[in-house]
């Protein structure tokens, strides 16, 4: 228990160190940082059963201590950029891909996206069904469909993020 909380407080004292640098502040959703704290807990959660999250706690401490210490010109020159890409990937966006596959978490807007492609297209089966009977119901429900879908996937993102399931 110890560990846990010790791990825990020294992700989030470096994170606070890496947050003081301007220019790591200005780009905190293109780094990932803006939800880092609740992947760390996350793997933090997951690492007493999972091996690969304990190597992936590693990972993501290592991943704020490059960020404290990145040179200032990789986030201005262009032919340099890869390289901010390529720690982003490797150190990032690795863990937030194992939670989501391995430990079944969501992202936040998964369930909107999902449920506002399927209200598209059946909003779009109804319109050609629309085309192919008479003017009805049909064309009428097409456009609500778009809406409720929308709302359906909203309901689902806030529920899981209020259990813990969203990323």
């Amino acid at each position: 228990m110890k560990q846990k909380n010790n791990y825990l407080q020294n992700f989030k004292q470096e994170l606070a160190k890496t947050m003081k640098r301007k220019l790591v502040a200005e780009r905190k959703g293109i780094l990932c940082l803006d939800n880092l704290e609740l992947v760390a807990e996350k793997l933090d959660k997951h690492s007493k059963k999972c091996g690969e999250c304990k190597r992936m706690k590693e990972i993501l401490l290592e991943y704020i201590m490059e960020l404290q210490y990145l040179d200032y010109n990789l986030f201005f020159d262009p032919k340099r950029k890869h390289e901010l890409d390529t720690l982003v990937e490797k150190k990032c966006l690795c863990v937030i891909r194992h939670l989501k596959k391995k430990h079944h978490y969501r992202g936040v807007l998964e369930n909107r996206i999902t449920c506002v492609f399927i209200g598209f297209f059946s909003a779009i089966m109804l319109l050609i069904v629309n085309w192919f009977i008479a003017f009805g119901w049909h064309w009428l429900l097409s456009f609500p469909m778009i809406t409720i879908s929308w709302l359906i996937g909203y309901t689902l993102d806030k529920r899981n993020i209020k259990k813990g399931w969203a990323i």
